[in-house]
């Protein structure tokens, strides 16, 4: 082993250089400041060092915590944001970590989400709830199918010919024929049925008695009608007529003779509204207008939103009576619900 006469002069001076600096460092004194009074929800004291240079304090208590765990069984508290995969997931692991102060809160849009927070805060008479840390939580985010998505951004935008007629042949396979649903509206919620009489000016005699296939067309006449359209080359707002169930399109052909086209203004699309459920048949219009004297046209399927709603409130019930736990109805500061 070497000793301080083996070293040269550079490193016997360095090494007196670090000892003199640290006898002049300036000491930091542990302390543990205690709130006036008591603070609910705090702890009784916190855990920390004066920095003398800077005249800050620094809390050491997530190190002391640390520490501690390390030499415990266990944490202190669980540090933990799981996300479910499925409803069943979510249902089992809030049921799994659930205590009596647990809660889930609920958000429809922009998405739609719930989320168990294990450690909530505890409820309390007088100053106030308890403040909990909120660190462990279950999140579950419906997935919408891809129907869903397909259709929601179908009714936002209108298409060119030939954009709608792609995505007519794209998306044939959820259009249905009024003459495969049932006589007594079979998955067509009473709700959207009575809006597309209401649309069509059927009085309530009429209404009674009106069948699918009266009111909506197939997905054949769609089809045919879209290809149809392409004959179409210049037209404006005014040879754009509909109402009463039906669009009409007059434009003149290439030899400058007088035309005319008709559609179906209703449609039936099936759509499961989050992956996982049973399909559901609803009404869609057909919208036509002329922008610059071009033809622009949509699909959009009638009350998509109020439908996604309904599946999402039935959802938060089912979770409500599984779990046994509150669940708060809330929105994102900005966002509407």
């Amino acid at each position: 082993m070497s000793d301080l006469r083996s070293l040269n002069g550079d490193a016997v001076q360095q090494i007196a250089d670090l000892a003199e600096q640290a006898s002049e460092a300036p000491k930091h004194d542990i302390v543990e400041v205690y709130p006036a009074g008591g603070v609910g929800g705090m702890p009784h004291g916190v855990a920390g060092v004066l920095v003398p240079n800077t005249h800050t304090f620094k809390d050491l208590s997530a190190d002391i915590d640390k520490r501690n765990e390390a030499l415990a069984d266990g944490p202190r508290r669980l540090v933990a944001n799981e996300v479910a995969e499925t409803r069943d997931g979510f249902i089992s692991l809030t049921k799994r970590h659930a205590g009596k102060n647990s809660a889930i809160e609920a958000i429809l849009r922009p998405s739609p989400s719930m989320t168990t927070y294990v450690d909530y805060h505890v409820a309390s008479e007088g100053d106030g709830p308890e403040a909990r840390r909120m660190q462990h939580s279950v999140h579950y985010a419906f997935p919408y199918s891809e129907r869903t998505q397909a259709w929601l951004q179908a009714g936002s935008t209108m298409k060119t010919k030939r954009e709608f007629t792609q995505f007519i042949q794209d998306r044939v396979v959820d259009l249905v024929s009024p003459f495969e649903v049932k006589a007594d509206k079979g998955s067509v919620t009473r709700r959207e049925f009575e809006a597309v009489l209401r649309l069509r000016g059927k009085g309530i005699e009429e209404r009674e008695a009106a069948s699918l296939e009266v009111l909506f067309g197939t997905p054949e006449s769609l089809i045919n009608g879209v290809i149809a359209t392409k004959a179409i080359s210049t037209i404006e707002q005014e040879d754009i007529e509909s109402g009463f169930g039906d669009i009409s399109f007059s434009y003149k052909k290439v030899d400058k003779t007088d035309a005319k086209e008709k559609l179906r203004e209703y449609y039936l699309v099936e759509i499961e509204v989050f992956e996982g459920e049973t399909p559901r048949v609803l009404p869609a219009r057909l919208k036509a207008t002329a922008v610059n004297g071009e033809l622009m046209l949509k699909l959009e399927v009638i009350g998509l939103r109020d439908v996604i709603k309904d599946s999402f409130d039935a959802a938060v019930k089912e979770v409500a009576e599984t779990t046994g736990l509150e669940v708060h109805r809330v929105k994102l500061a900005g966002k509407s619900s």
